[in-house]
């Protein structure tokens, strides 16, 4: 994988240990551009669209409110990529929100509103269409469909995350770092974005993660100023960005002021693979 344009301007001017220190920390995302092409297939990656669910199961709902379905990764077009081996090797992963988007993911009381599924690829065979069930068209349940185009790259920590945090940079080594990332931000449109680090819009999602998942209310200053905090925040290291979705003008997706979800997992769930335990938080500008 080629080396990160900002932490090549870093060593050239002189902070290579810095630019050395961020690298170890830097992880693969695999972007998912979407294409507006027509999908053909059920079982294909797709942002939007309508889903297929395996034989038997009902459509995902919140206290009897259907789900709204998101996106789908066929996880055969992973095979290969670096960083994805944290991920099963075949089947489809599902996700779904609730479609009122007066959910942000910083409430304990919000879990429930999003739902991430794997199909395995045993059960692939298995998937219906199912009838989109009635609701509001003010909150659609389904978006329009499109194809996706994968490409992986190197991300880089939030400057605003535990991680980064992390790391014990001195103030020039931070500002180098801001710098060479403000040279290097070009404008790339619509980021849906598999695993690696997240754009942030807001802050430090990590933290909220785990704060929230722990019972601590983070809509206001509230869960930061517990007590219970110091002895959480060091576990916000172990959450990773499982699912980064834009808002999108080919899907007409819309999250907030143009903003994103983002769905979060511990390393050690994603290798369980126990994505009922996925927390999601909306951010937007």
């Amino acid at each position: 994988m080629r080396p990160h344009p900002t932490l090549e301007i870093m060593r050239r001017r002189g902070f290579a240990e810095a630019a050395a220190r961020i690298a170890d920390v830097s992880r693969p995302g695999v972007r998912l551009r979407t294409t507006g092409r027509t999908v053909t297939s059920p079982v294909a990656s797709q942002i939007g669209g309508v889903p297929s669910i395996p034989a038997g199961e009902p459509w995902p709902a919140r206290e009897g409110a259907p789900l709204s379905f998101l996106a789908q990764v066929q996880l055969g077009d992973l095979q290969g990529l670096p960083g994805c081996e944290v991920l099963p090797s075949n089947g489809l992963l599902q996700f779904w929100s609730e479609p009122t988007q007066r959910v942000w993911g910083f409430d304990p009381a919000d879990r429930g509103a999003w739902f991430v599924r794997h199909v395995p690829g045993s059960a692939v065979a298995s998937l219906v269409n199912q009838q989109v069930p009635k609701n509001d068209d003010a909150h659609p349940l389904t978006f329009p469909a499109s194809g996706v185009e994968m490409q992986v790259r190197l991300t880089l920590p939030p400057w605003e995350s535990k991680l980064f945090e992390s790391l014990g940079l001195t103030d020039d080594e931070k500002a180098a770092f801001s710098d060479a990332e403000d040279e290097t931000e070009n404008e790339v449109g619509v980021e849906h974005q598999l695993l690696g680090h997240p754009r942030q819009i807001q802050g430090d999602m990590s933290l909220d993660c785990q704060l929230v998942s722990n019972g601590l209310y983070c809509g206001d200053a509230t869960g930061y100023q517990a007590p219970e905090r110091p002895s959480l925040e060091p576990g916000a290291l172990d959450w990773r960005l499982l699912l980064q979705l834009d808002s999108d003008e080919i899907t007409k997706m819309m999250w907030g002021d143009a903003g994103r979800r983002y769905f979060w997992m511990r390393r050690a769930d994603l290798e369980a693979r126990a994505f009922e335990r996925a927390w999601m938080i909306l951010q937007c500008y």
